[in-house]
């Protein structure tokens, strides 16, 4: 898997696997207001869980020469024991038969350490390792839930769309509408590289569009038990990010836009869990590089 497809995969996958979220203050309170607190408050007493997640990336590239089309598909899986600082995640990447691209990602956080591991096709598994700042916040930043949460602290809108039973708990269906020039913000400081991601010199207004965040809370036990996400970025203005190679109007082309969809479950809450390091992470070479936290 090429370099700047790599990072643009992990980067697009912090997206999504936590909502891309933040709030821009809400007005007056409501039905809908009274589930997201609740929702919020009973995340404290979460203690473990596990989750699935499959996202699809359509990216279409308009250059004088023509358009170039390309699916990205990600499959995640994960775990969290909160108790003991403890989170795993697994994703599988691959793209259309055109690209001809895949690989694996495996993350590992224990304690303070993160460990990664990377395999892709006909290359041996390489590991590497790094610190995080639990007592900055990053245990947060590494948590799924805990981030959904931050969508629902203080969201510019919320609102109960519908009434739905999802694994036989009947739940609230919650659309949350966060502020686009926070939500920006928000990404940047979620994935490490606040310094790195380009400052865009256009109405973000005008690159995120159709956005859509559904959210489905239990009505017993007010937890998340599914999310639901639809985004398209639209870009056509060259972006200079030669450290993250994410979204960039490269030179030649017109526009990039990227759709993406995804779908986010939970199970197995606050049943016991066992994450435990490979023994071969041991050996996994240090670096001193802030890379996105799934």
């Amino acid at each position: 898997m090429k370099a700047g497809w790599f990072v643009a995969v992990l980067v697009l996958a912090v997206l999504l696997a936590s909502a891309v979220a933040c709030g821009g203050g809400g007005g007056e309170s409501g039905p809908a207001d009274e589930v997201a607190d609740a929702a919020v408050a009973a995340y404290a007493d979460l203690d473990t869980y596990q989750f699935d997640m499959d996202m699809t990336v359509e990216m279409h590239v308009t250059a004088a020469d023509g358009t170039v089309e390309s699916t990205l598909m990600v499959s995640m899986s994960g775990a969290s024991d909160r108790a003991n600082e403890r989170k795993y995640t697994s994703m599988q990447i691959s793209t259309d038969p055109t690209s001809n691209m895949e690989g694996c990602v495996e993350l590992y956080y224990i304690g303070d350490q993160v460990y990664m591991k990377t395999s892709n096709p006909g290359e041996p598994p390489t590991w590497l390792k790094w610190g995080v700042c639990l007592s900055c916040g990053a245990g947060e930043k590494l948590d799924v839930v805990g981030r959904q949460m931050d969508l629902l602290k203080d969201p510019a809108d919320v609102e109960i769309i519908d009434n739905d039973t999802v694994d036989a708990t009947e739940c609230y269906v919650l659309e949350v509408k966060p502020d686009p020039e926070k939500l920006w913000e928000w990404v940047k400081d979620q994935i490490a590289l606040e310094n790195q991601l380009p400052t865009l010199s256009v109405d973000i207004e005008d690159v995120i569009t159709d956005f859509a965040i559904d959210q489905w809370i239990a009505k017993d036990t007010h937890l998340l038990i599914k999310s639901t996400l639809d985004m398209t970025l639209t870009f056509s203005s060259y972006i200079s990010c030669p450290s993250c190679g994410l979204i960039p109007v490269l030179p030649g082309e017109s526009s990039r836009t990227y759709g993406i969809t995804a779908t986010l479950m939970l199970y197995d809450v606050n049943q016991p869990v066992s994450i435990e390091l490979p023994p071969e992470a041991e050996d996994a070479e240090e670096i001193d590089f802030a890379v996105p936290v799934l």
